[in-house]
């Protein structure tokens, strides 16, 4: 898609789709409190911004990026409108709906809305294809994976797989319809039966979790990516997948300057960053556990300025012993109505402002 051709058109914070829009920005151009600007109600810096929930557990390990979806006619579960709602997918085919800003009489509960089990839509027997079975190792090409030249297992050798990409919704329909690929087997439960897997593709209406399915039959032939700081090839890999947080189009302060957000992922079992193929040099910065990062998007001019320079850091969470655990190397964060979705190993982790007046009680946590 040409650069002409590519255009970001919506007018609202939905994030419907991996990063953000068909063009994969990972724009969000309508972030209302979020900003880099210093003595703001929503300025992001360490004492101002954290982790405020660990939204969980999930069945299994979120590599999807979590949607988010306003809504604003009562249909289904959404009984009170307007509903804000962040959609999550797992890698054990489960769908889930969560609250974006639980209650302030509860703000340690899981705000989940509803949860679908794909797999079992399909069949009640079915499931998500466990990779630990001898025979799923044989007979699923991605439990396998790996690195042919060192004989390195590949991330999902020892785990379960379902949903692993992002979904799409098509909000422009009547209702919302949710459309996503997940891994299936029937038998997978049950070792030494015979297991079939294959891919099956989900259209998920998301007032009333009613849904169809088709199952993909095909192939695609090609090369698995080189080894280095952006593979996620070989166990080990990672990558710094990235939301930004522009300036508002209308907002009232002009010069209100963006946010990068960046997940950074720790993956070796030895405590260490991977290093990149033929050096010793370690693909990031500091070793220790997965992060959240914010950065200055733009320079701010003036006399203590947080932002001096463009990519100036805002926040790490790592710097306020603040691990998320993310489960591999392509975690994409969410910005959505002041707060920043990350899903981790079995939990969504639930990033804002802390100690704020938003209608919920915000207070971080380590």
């Amino acid at each position: 898609m040409s650069a002409a051709q590519c255009t970001v058109t919506s007018t609202l914070p939905n994030v419907t789709t991996w990063h953000n829009d068909n063009c994969r920005t990972g724009w969000q151009p309508y972030e209302p409190y979020l900003t880099a600007q210093p003595n703001q109600p929503g300025s992001v810096n360490q004492s101002n911004f954290g982790l405020l929930w660990r939204w969980g557990q999930t069945a299994g390990r979120v590599y999807a990026q979590p949607l988010a979806v306003n809504i604003t006619q009562k249909e289904g579960d959404c009984t009170n409108p307007p509903c804000n709602w962040i959609i999550v997918a797992d890698e054990e085919d489960m769908l889930y709906a969560f609250n974006s800003a639980p209650s302030a009489n509860c703000p340690t509960c899981t705000p989940m809305v509803w949860s679908l089990n794909l797999a079992q839509q399909v069949n009640q027997n079915y499931t998500y294809v466990n990779c630990t079975i001898s025979n799923e190792q044989t007979n699923f090409a991605a439990c396998v994976g790996g690195d042919p030249d060192t004989g390195e297992p590949g991330p999902f050798s020892t785990t379960n797989i379902g949903v692993t990409g992002t979904p799409v919704i098509d909000m422009s329909a009547n209702p919302p319809i949710l459309y996503v690929v997940g891994a299936v087997c029937a038998g997978c439960q049950n070792p030494g039966y015979n297991q079939a897997t294959g891919y099956y593709l989900f259209a998920v209406d998301i007032f009333h979790k009613t849904m169809t399915s088709t199952e993909i039959n095909g192939s695609v032939q090609g090369q698995a990516p080189g080894k280095d700081c952006h593979s996620t090839y070989n166990n080990g890999s990672g990558t710094i997948p990235f939301s930004s947080t522009p300036p508002l189009p209308n907002s009232s302060n002009p010069s209100q300057t963006g946010i990068v957000w960046a997940v950074e992922q720790h993956q070796n079992s030895d405590n260490t960053y991977p290093q990149a193929q033929g050096t010793s040099q370690d693909c990031y910065g500091t070793k220790g556990p997965s992060a959240l990062h914010a950065f200055c998007a733009a320079a701010i001019p003036g006399t203590g300025s947080p932002c001096p320079n463009v990519m100036t850091e805002l926040y790490n969470s790592r710097a306020v012993a603040t691990s998320i655990d993310v489960a591999f190397g392509f975690p994409t964060p969410t910005v959505y109505n002041g707060q920043v979705f990350v899903g981790t190993q079995d939990w969504v982790a639930v990033f804002g402002l802390c100690n704020t007046n938003q209608g919920w009680n915000n207070k971080c946590q380590p």
